[in-house]
């Protein structure tokens, strides 16, 4: 009996369900733990691709304010660009206008009929004149009036004043400046030498070559320039890429004419001075502007 009333009384209890408790309170500590972890983590997350995101933002608008205040400063440059792409019509007949002018300043002349029934009656007269004042017509040339008057031609170039390079494909007709008068001791003095220069034509590198002799004539402009730079020829030279071999350009030098055809074309860094050189064998003329525009 003894036994069976122990076995009716009351049990202790342990303590397990006390420290599954805490361990359940413990665990979901560590899982609050873990979210404000991951919660720094998004955060952190979040705030680097925030701040990559306003970078790559900053970056286009730059890029746009870049591009626009470039088309804008060269306006007259990419314009010049532009239109030969979109119009070249325009161009084209720049490109005859210049070669009609060249063919105009070629005079070839044959008297027609009056002209030569003109130019007869102005013979005899003159003859008739010689016979009376006994004056020997040996000085001034029996031949000459004589001769046929059909026969005779005229054949005459006509070169400008002022020395100039006509480039027919891109449809420029430039000034072109010698600067050899000029006295510099560095290259600063040279520079704004040749910036004032340029505001007026092309210019013509002292030391090198002159048009038509042996070695190489080397000759620089502009491609783009400051909205606000002086001179009309900022952008004379835009087009110069668009030269090909075989095209022609014509330069008036100390009143003859010279014409030079396009062999070859490159690129070449800043400062890279072997386009100055040439050889002496050879009658060589070099174009120079910067590039890209």
């Amino acid at each position: 009996m003894k036994n069976r009333w122990s076995d009716l009384q009351p049990q202790k209890h342990n303590n397990k369900p006390i420290n599954l408790v805490q361990e359940v309170f413990d665990t979901s500590h560590d899982v609050f733990d873990w979210v404000k972890k991951e919660e720094k983590q998004l955060k952190k997350k979040h705030k680097w691709l925030k701040n990559l995101s306003g970078m790559i933002h900053f970056v286009l608008l730059t890029s746009i304010l870049f591009i626009i205040l470039l088309l804008i400063s060269n306006w007259s440059a990419y314009s010049t660009f532009a239109g030969a792409y979109l119009a070249p019509e325009k161009l084209a007949n720049e490109q005859k206008a210049i070669e009609g002018g060249l063919k105009k300043i070629e005079v070839t002349s044959v008297p027609n009929d009056e002209e030569e029934i003109k130019q007869m009656k102005i013979q005899r007269m003159l003859k008739r004149r010689l016979e009376k004042s006994n004056t020997p017509t040996q000085t001034l040339g029996v031949d000459y009036f004589d001769q046929e008057v059909s026969s005779v031609t005229l054949s005459v170039n006509v070169t400008p004043y002022e020395d100039r390079i006509i480039i027919p494909k891109i449809g420029k007709n430039i000034p072109l400046i010698n600067v050899e008068q000029h006295d510099a001791s560095n290259s600063t003095e040279w520079h704004k030498i040749f910036m004032k220069e340029l505001e007026n034509g092309i210019v013509k590198y002292p030391g090198s070559a002159d048009p038509g002799e042996k070695g190489n004539s080397f000759i620089f402009g502009h491609s783009s320039n400051y909205p606000w730079a002086k001179g009309n020829y900022n952008d004379v030279f835009a087009l110069l890429n668009e030269l090909e071999n075989g095209d022609e350009i014509i330069v008036y030098f100390k009143h003859k004419k010279f014409v030079y055809m396009v062999k070859d074309k490159k690129v070449v860094k800043p400062g890279h001075v072997s386009s100055l050189g040439g050889t002496e064998e050879m009658k060589q003329l070099t174009l120079m502007t910067c590039w890209p525009l």
